[in-house]
C-alpha cells in the first residue's frame, strides 16, 4: 500500500511540474531550470543548425520559477547568448527569442498576469525587463548590433512596445 501510495505522489507531482529542456549543439550550451509551485511550465530550446545558426556554443538559460500557472518558453541560436529569468507570484508569462552572438535578456516578474515577449537578432544586444504588479504587458525586438534597453513597469495594466533597430 505505501509504494503505490509513493508512486501515485510521484506521478502528481510530475504532472504539476511541467519541464522541458532541448538543446542542439555542438558546444558547450547550458539551462538551468528551477520550480516551486504547482502548474508551471518551461518549454527551453537552445538549437544549433547549418542554416540559421553557423555557430552554436556557450548558450546560457538560468531559469527560476516560483508560485503558480507561470509559463515560460525560450528558444537560443548562435553562440554566447543568455537569458535570465525570476518569475514570481501567479500567472506570469514570457516569450522569449535569441538569435545571433552574444545576446542577453534578463527578466524579472513578480505579482500576477504579467507578459513579456522578447526577440533579439544580431550581435550584443541586451534586454532589461522588470514588472511588478498585475497585468503589464511588454513587447521588445531588437535587430543588429549594440542595442541596449531597460524596462521597468510597476503598477497595473502598463503597456510598452519598443522596436529598435541597428546596423
Amino acid at each position: 500500500m505505501r509504494a503505490t501510495r509513493m508512486t501515485f505522489y510521484r506521478i502528481l507531482f510530475t504532472a504539476l511540474f511541467l519541464a522541458l529542456a532541448w538543446q542542439t549543439a555542438y558546444g558547450a550550451s547550458e539551462a538551468n531550470l528551477a520550480q516551486n509551485g504547482s502548474y508551471n511550465e518551461a518549454n527551453i530550446l537552445q538549437e544549433w543548425s547549418a542554416d540559421l545558426f553557423p555557430a552554436s556554443d556557450l548558450n546560457m538559460v538560468a531559469a527560476e520559477q516560483q508560485g503558480h500557472d507561470h509559463f515560460l518558453q525560450i528558444e537560443q541560436g548562435g553562440a554566447a547568448t543568455m537569458a535570465a529569468v525570476w518569475q514570481n507570484g501567479n500567472s506570469q508569462e514570457a516569450l522569449l527569442f535569441q538569435a545571433g552572438y552574444a545576446n542577453e535578456i534578463d527578466l524579472r516578474q513578480s505579482g500576477c498576469a504579467n507578459r513579456v515577449e522578447v526577440s533579439q537578432e544580431g550581435q550584443n544586444n541586451w534586454a532589461g525587463l522588470v514588472q511588478r504588479g498585475e497585468q503589464n504587458f511588454a513587447v521588445l525586438d531588437q535587430y543588429g548590433g549594440g542595442n541596449m534597453f531597460t524596462i521597468t513597469q510597476d503598477g497595473n495594466g502598463n503597456v510598452a512596445r519598443v522596436t529598435q533597430t541597428s546596423y
